[in-house]
């Protein structure tokens, strides 16, 4: 045996037959030797042994009690023991077996017989030693993991709180209005998202609406939407034109974008007494309108640089006027690059068909969102969703 010497222990009630196995084996191994079960179990209780050689007919205690004695202990059980035994009656050695041990050795025994049969359990025992640590160890790094994975998913949980918690989610938002209907829906594709709406009242008769998409998914992209979040609260309080709110908003984001990240977006702000919209968009996906007794249609504005790609870049609004029964669906590309099974995609024609027959008039931003939604649904027919999903539906109903 290569190594450090195994230790074994020998039992035999026989003086003869423990000086015999001892000067056989005792240039291979450590050999310690004891006369019957109970002092075997004594030794135990103070020495664990690489393996122990146990003769079957002992008086008192024989092989078979002191072997049902060491595997009904917790430490001992996994010592590998052979049988020492005159007896080659077969049923003596089907009993052996049965009560534990894993190979027998015939008195007199061979030295090179026995050698072998000590070799191979021991090896066996050390590769189930090595087994039993590697599957261990292998269990350790996985509850470590699972620890982890835990602790992250309760923090993922609770970052999603926190950010919903500063989305807007009250339908009806503005009750006393009946101008105008706004509705807003997100669904986010893992813990927390990138995307992000907001809407808000700048003077009595200005409404502002904002979404955008932030490149990326996770905590990056959420953190990122929190920022610009807060700035478009921030500069929306001094700051009327849709424009001009793009702008400000770029700029400060690119004071400070030390991960380069950036996001699509989509500001709009529609004066209630007139339906005069002005809008500009940051390389967003153009919004779809929807005028009572037209089809629907996109809203094309000029494009403009994504937000945080680049400061100090003007960005160009537009306007439009909105009829009572009219309608505008803002909407981010989790709608329209929404996937099937097959990798097709929901597409910009079918939205337009979808929403060619929508009346404002007879119509709420619920029900227009609450279309999509479940369209969008039909179409992937359970797959698992890809992006977030964000839309901010405008009606406008007039005076």
């Amino acid at each position: 045996m290569e190594g450090i010497q195994k230790h074994i222990l020998l039992v035999d009630d026989s003086v003869t037959s423990l000086k015999q196995a001892s000067s056989l084996l005792h240039d291979e191994y450590k050999i310690s030797m004891v006369k019957s079960g109970e002092q075997a179990l004594e030794f135990l209780n103070k020495i664990r042994p690489d393996l122990i050689l146990l003769d079957v007919e002992m008086p008192e205690m024989d092989g078979f009690e002191t072997i049902k004695a060491i595997r009904e202990n917790e430490e001992w059980k996994k010592i590998p023991v052979i049988f020492l035994t005159g007896n080659t009656d077969a049923s003596t050695e089907v009993k052996c077996f049965e009560y534990g041990a894993l190979d027998f050795i015939t008195k007199p025994f061979v030295k090179e017989i026995a050698k072998h049969r000590i070799d191979c359990q021991l090896t066996l025992s050390d590769y189930s030693m090595e087994l039993e640590n590697m599957v261990k160890e292998r269990t350790d790094e996985l509850l470590a993991v699972m620890s982890e994975q835990q602790r992250l998913s309760a923090e993922l949980d609770l970052a999603s709180d926190i950010q919903n918690s500063m989305l807007p989610d009250v339908y009806p938002v503005f009750p006393d209005r009946k101008e105008f209907d706004i509705h807003t829906f997100i669904e986010t594709a893992v813990e927390v998202g990138g995307d992000l709406f907001n809407y808000k009242m700048l003077d009595d008769d200005h409404l502002m609406m904002v979404i955008a998409d932030v490149c990326g998914k996770g905590i990056p992209a959420a953190l990122f939407m929190v920022k610009i979040t807060t700035l478009i609260s921030a500069v929306s309080k001094d700051i009327k034109t849709a424009g001009e709110i793009a702008s400000t908003v770029n700029n400060l984001i690119c004071e400070n974008n030390k991960e380069d990240l950036f996001a699509t977006g989509f500001v709009m702000v529609a004066e209630i007494s007139t339906g005069k919209i002005t809008y500009c968009s940051a390389g967003h996906n153009p919004p779809v309108i929807m005028r009572k007794g037209e089809n629907a249609m996109f809203l094309e504005p000029t494009p403009n640089m994504v937000l945080g790609a680049m400061g100090g870049i003007p960005y160009k609004e537009e306007s439009t006027t909105l009829n009572p029964g009219d309608a505008i669906l803002l909407y981010t590309d989790g709608v329209d690059e929404a996937m099937d099974k097959d990798k097709n995609q929901y597409g910009p024609e079918r939205l337009l068909s979808l929403l060619g027959d929508f009346d404002g008039a007879t119509s709420s931003a619920l029900d227009l969102t609450t279309m999509v939604r479940k369209d969008v649904a039909k179409f992937v027919n359970g797959e698992e969703q890809s992006d977030d999903i964000t839309m901010v539906s405008f009606v406008y109903k007039g005076k």
